[in-house]
């Protein structure tokens, strides 16, 4: 069984590679921060993002029964501002 630190090397080394074949980018371990955590059973799940402008953030999946390991990679499309004064606690039906 791997530490929670391994799992998150493991994930940041496979995105380093992912990057440099798919977006032709140069990252280092350093570039990386780790955001979320999550093991449930056999299974890991983190949240990982770099600070490029690139406006991406990745999901990396490990599925404990098979032994793999999915990484998702997700653009930030919007960035809404919802006030205080705008909250809504009512049902809307």
């Amino acid at each position: 069984m791997m530490t929670s630190y391994e799992y998150e090397v493991i994930c940041k080394n496979a995105l380093i590679k992912f990057l440099a074949e798919t977006y032709n980018e140069s990252l280092t371990i350093k570039d990386l921060h780790l955001v979320w955590f999550s093991k449930t059973l056999q299974n890991y799940k983190c949240v990982i993002v770099d600070l490029n402008e690139n406006q991406r953030y990745y999901e990396c999946t490990y599925n404990g029964d098979k032994k793999e390991i999915y990484l998702d990679v997700y653009n930030k499309e919007y960035n809404v501002v919802i006030n205080n004064s705008d909250f809504n606690s009512e049902v809307v039906i």
